[in-house]
């Protein structure tokens, strides 16, 4: 046979312990006591397959030509130059690729510029007007790939 005092002993005891784990607020609405969730760990999550990662090319990969547009010469206080970059890349990229180059031959030293090659193949590059001194071959290298 069950005695009732102890029923109602353990409804007591777990009704204050119920209590002591959470408050009531002034606006009713009950607020959890200073409690910590149990530590858990996870795996590691491994890294993406190489199929959906971006070709990891550097600037060794690629190359930039300087072609000659215009080039206007004034005996020996050197020439104006304009050039346009030629890129060779070794892939169509899946997204866009900005390739910064300097472009060295620039009197006052040298140049930095960046061209966007999409995943058409075809890329996008602004012209470059500089001053030269009389003999002088404006040449690039490519710096760096993003």
């Amino acid at each position: 046979m069950r005695h009732p005092y102890r029923l109602g002993a353990l409804a007591l005891v777990a009704a204050v312990a119920v209590g002591a784990c959470a408050s009531e607020t002034t606006d009713g609405a009950s607020k959890a006591a200073n409690t910590k969730a149990p530590a858990t760990t996870e795996a590691p999550t491994a890294p993406p397959t190489t199929a959906a990662r971006k070709p990891n090319y550097t600037a060794l990969d690629y190359t930039v030509a300087l072609t000659v547009k215009e080039k206007q010469c004034f005996g020996t206080a050197g020439c104006n130059v304009t050039v346009s970059p030629k890129l060779t890349a070794p892939a169509k990229p899946d997204q866009d690729v900005e390739i910064t180059y300097e472009i060295s031959g620039d009197t006052s030293g040298p140049i930095t510029a960046t061209l966007t090659l999409h995943p058409d193949g075809k890329y996008e590059a602004m012209e470059t007007f500089m001053s030269t001194t009389q003999g002088v071959t404006p040449t690039a290298k490519v710096t760096a790939v993003s």
